[in-house]
């Protein structure tokens, strides 16, 4: 097994031993600029929303790892559009990246991820409309890797956040740190990182406010004999722990008053472990369309209504290929009320110079 190599075992242990003396554990949804953690690529929506570890070309897929970059990402750019439930909101979200290879172990990106939340109508606290104003979020994406032996590679990546709320705004600076094993031979890919460590630099007030962190890693393996390929990814190490107080579990006595019910020790322990996970798998049967379906367990639980689940958590996609770009559709029921749509163009301007030379 590659984890034995010696390599490894010395990034690991120097990982795992600095990490926490930055790092502090964040449950979800109790930090600032939330809008880093979304998926910003059609594949990655349709692999369960977290996808570190899969290596084979995509710069959509690796403006979310640095790591996985190396010489055969060389001119490779994309371009990406979606939204959550856009007939409801007309919230829209999307990225553009590119890469380009410096040296045989140096390969540089740069690209941006957006979120536009749209137009909307302002009112005083006595009713009188003051106009209309715009929210959005961006990220500016600033990375490289380096090529430490023939199957292992490390990536660091800089992302400005530029944030604007109404009259509001509040600037930032995150990092991602990572490390991927990739091994053509065996179809074999292995990612750890730790994402978004960083600070605000200026806040909406004058509070500043916690950063939406996250130690994830992630494993992608194809078969030897079948199309198949499996993707397992495994979020926020750093907290164990991701239960939140749910209020339909929240029952009252006869005078009114709150009593929680406790789930037992295993139910929390299986359902927190669970709730880490996410699991996909592309059906590659075919040799220019490969098909995606997805599972995040913990979308499921938390964005789901009651017993009532209505395939939330679920998420399938497709890529085609074409002979000049790759075409990715991606789509995910992250709430009973609807779900996530990304479209992905993954192209190589090489590869379009080449073909559009000999027409």
């Amino acid at each position: 097994m590659f984890i034995t190599n010696k390599y490894l075992k010395h990034i690991f242990l120097n990982f795992f031993v600095l990490l926490p003396i930055v790092l502090y554990a964040q449950l979800g949804g109790t930090s600032v600029y939330e809008f880093v953690k979304i998926p910003y690529s059609a594949r990655e929506n349709a692999l369960g929303g977290e996808c570190i570890s899969l290596h084979d070309g995509d710069i959509a897929l690796a403006l979310k790892n640095p790591s996985l970059l190396d010489s055969s990402y060389n001119y490779s750019f994309s371009g990406t559009w979606g939204g959550f439930f856009i007939a409801q909101t007309n919230i829209g979200a999307g990225s553009f990246g590119g890469a380009y290879t410096i040296q045989p172990n140096i390969t540089a990106m740069a690209g941006i991820q957006f979120v536009n939340y749209g137009r909307f109508w302002g009112y005083d606290e006595d009713g009188n409309f003051t106009g209309t104003f715009f929210a959005s979020d961006y990220q500016i994406v600033l990375g490289s890797s380096y090529k430490i032996s023939k199957n292992m590679n490390i990536g660091l990546s800089v992302k400005p956040i530029l944030s604007y709320m109404e009259s509001y705004s509040s600037y930032g600076i995150l990092t991602d740190i990572a490390y991927n094993y990739y091994n053509p031979e065996q179809f074999i890919s292995f990612s750890v990182i730790a994402r978004n460590v960083g600070t605000q630099i200026t806040s909406y007030t004058h509070t500043k406010e916690a950063i939406p962190y996250s130690i994830d890693i992630g494993v992608t393996k194809k078969l030897l004999h079948a199309p198949l390929r499996f993707t397992i990814t495994y979020c926020d190490l750093q907290s164990f722990d991701l239960q939140y107080d749910n209020i339909l579990k929240q029952k009252t006595n006869l005078i009114n008053q709150e009593q929680k019910t406790d789930d037992k020790l295993f139910t929390k322990i299986r359902v927190n472990a669970m709730k880490h996970l996410q699991v996909s798998s592309e059906i590659l049967l075919f040799k220019h369309i490969d098909f995606i379906v997805g599972y995040n367990y913990r979308t499921s639980e938390e964005m789901s209504f009651g017993a009532s689940k209505n395939g939330v958590g679920i998420s399938v996609g497709a890529r085609v290929k074409t002979p000049m770009a790759y075409i990715s559709y991606g789509w995910s029921k992250q709430h009973v009320a609807g779900g996530l749509h990304f479209l992905t163009l993954t192209t190589n301007i090489q590869t379009i110079a080449s073909k559009l030379s000999t027409l």
